[in-house]
């Protein structure tokens, strides 16, 4: 699993390409703590080449949003294929996430 960090706007965009699994989930769950120790709001990860995320990381993701939504915060996920939006989904209904096609989308959910 590979993880890097780049900023859009407001935005801080997590890309990672490979599983989140029981192997690498405690350095995700590091990544977003530290993101939220440095005040960032808005956060959304790039899954698009993600092939598999483990019940721990639906969990975390799911606890990171709440925390995001107390802040008038946000977490989105960008391009996820449709299994892992699906698995996501479950999660997610409070709308808690944000599902776009492009990062640009963040910026400009208008356009689709």
């Amino acid at each position: 699993m590979e993880l890097s960090l780049r900023q859009h706007q407001q935005w801080v965009i997590a890309d990672i390409k490979g599983r989140i699994d029981a192997f690498n989930y405690e350095y995700i769950k590091r990544k977003l703590q530290i993101l939220r120790k440095m005040g960032k709001t808005h956060i959304a990860i790039d899954l698009k080449e993600i092939s598999f995320l483990s019940l721990p990381t639906l969990i975390l993701f799911e606890k990171t949003a709440l925390e995001l939504k107390q802040i008038n915060g946000q977490l989105a996920f960008i391009s996820p294929l449709p299994e892992i939006e699906k698995h996501i989904g479950v999660f997610n209904k409070e709308n808690l996430f944000r599902f776009t096609r492009h990062e640009d989308e963040l910026i400009h959910p208008q356009q689709r």
